[in-house]
């Protein structure tokens, strides 16, 4: 996943944090600092009460969208394609799944403070969007495999 990188975020190399760790951690106070790594995932370093609010502000704003789902269900389904603009292409009966696959999956991630989950289930829906986008897609995927004969056998591999 791409980090959307603000303005208060600043890049470092992990290196520059093993050899001027003072300098980092001098930055950290005004700034996030994304330590770019070679050899690994990159790191962010925050303070704890910046992330602190950034959580509260997730929780918060997940909390009143699932409660939004519940009283007006009909008003997501017809809104979300405004923010996910991908649910187009989905039939109206997918559409309807998908909301209220994503509003179980955002009230089990609030209860674990942990969104990696809804993550993973946007990507497979974005990844339906995108069969039903590609009619040959669809149409292959649609096919019955199973019932085609085929004349010539399969080679035998070659060692």
């Amino acid at each position: 996943m791409m980090l959307n990188m603000s303005p208060a975020t600043v890049e470092r190399n992990f290196s520059d944090f093993l050899r001027k760790s003072g300098d980092v951690l001098r930055e950290v106070e005004d700034h996030d600092v994304l330590l770019r790594r070679r050899d690994g995932a990159d790191l962010m370093l925050v303070r704890a009460d910046r992330e602190e609010v950034i959580r509260d502000t997730v929780g918060l704003s997940s909390g009143f969208m699932s409660w939004f789902a519940r009283v007006h269900a009909r008003e997501l389904v017809a809104g979300l394609p405004d923010v996910l603009p991908w649910l187009r292409f989905l039939p109206d009966g997918d559409r309807e799944t998908f909301t209220s696959e994503f509003v179980q999956m955002l009230e089990a991630c609030i209860s674990l403070d942990s969104y990696d989950l809804l993550d993973v289930l946007l990507h497979q829906w974005r990844n339906t969007a995108y069969v039903w986008s590609r009619p040959e897609l669809l149409r292959a995927l649609r096919t019955d495999h199973a019932a085609e004969t085929y004349d010539e056998p399969v080679p035998a591999p070659v060692p």
